[in-house]
């Protein structure tokens, strides 16, 4: 048997040290039959083991040197890809209210509605003996006073008419002479006026607010804030 018949393990320095060293401690001599039993008792295949082909070990580090360059690039696309997501994803939802910044401060003022009350008191407007003409001429000027070219609310209409009449009808009996001089109190008394008012709400501090933006119910100025 030849030596390229001996196992190939044998061809390999530190094995063939092993060999060396296993034949003296059992006392045998080097032979073909006693390198196949040194190869059997340390699991040797009974097949010759080819060498790796040139260059094998740096292609394989060179492979492992690209997937360890794709991995940081992956990992940063996909933390950049998530980042890309949550944003467009917060701006999609983003809830638009509005914020006081300063309360408004204001009150509440009687100001006049553009209209009167006329009322009607029980003092005289004319006396027993006066002029019946002097006496007409005293309610005409309560009626001026009270009622002419002013806006009224409804009862006040009512009873500047109700005046008018009463002055009418005066002069109507003092044309046909019936009376020259008042002989007794009409029933009618002086008119009084007072305008008409109405509540309106004064503002003495505007408020002020801004547009506020809440993302993701917790980024920027959200409600619960307020």
């Amino acid at each position: 048997m030849t030596d390229s018949e001996r196992p190939a393990l044998l061809r390999e320095a530190t094995a063939a040290v092993a060999y060396a060293q296993w034949l003296a401690e059992n006392g045998l001599e080097d032979s073909d039959v006693n390198a196949w039993r040194f190869a059997a008792e340390v699991g040797a295949s009974s097949e010759t083991r080819l060498p790796a082909p040139a260059g094998a070990a740096t292609l394989t580090n060179e492979r492992r040197r690209t997937v360890r360059w794709w991995i940081p690039v992956t990992i940063a696309l996909s933390a950049v890809a998530i980042v890309v997501g949550i944003l467009v994803f917060a701006i999609a939802t983003a809830q638009t209210w509005t914020k006081i910044d300063r309360g408004e401060v204001s009150r509440t003022v009687q100001v006049s509605d553009g209209t009167w009350h006329v009322t009607h008191d029980n003092k005289d407007v004319c006396y027993v003996g006066q002029n019946y003409w002097d006496c007409i001429d005293e309610y005409t000027d309560e009626w001026d006073f009270a009622c002419a070219g002013r806006a009224h609310d409804e009862s006040s209409r009512e009873l500047c008419e109700q005046y008018y009449d009463l002055i009418q009808e005066m002069k109507n009996d003092a044309s046909r002479e019936e009376y020259s001089e008042v002989s007794g109190l009409v029933e009618s008394g002086r008119l009084s006026i007072r305008e008409n008012t109405k509540n309106e709400r004064v503002v003495d501090v505007p408020e002020r607010s801004h547009e506020a933006v809440c993302y993701l119910g917790f980024i920027g100025e959200c409600p619960s804030e307020r």
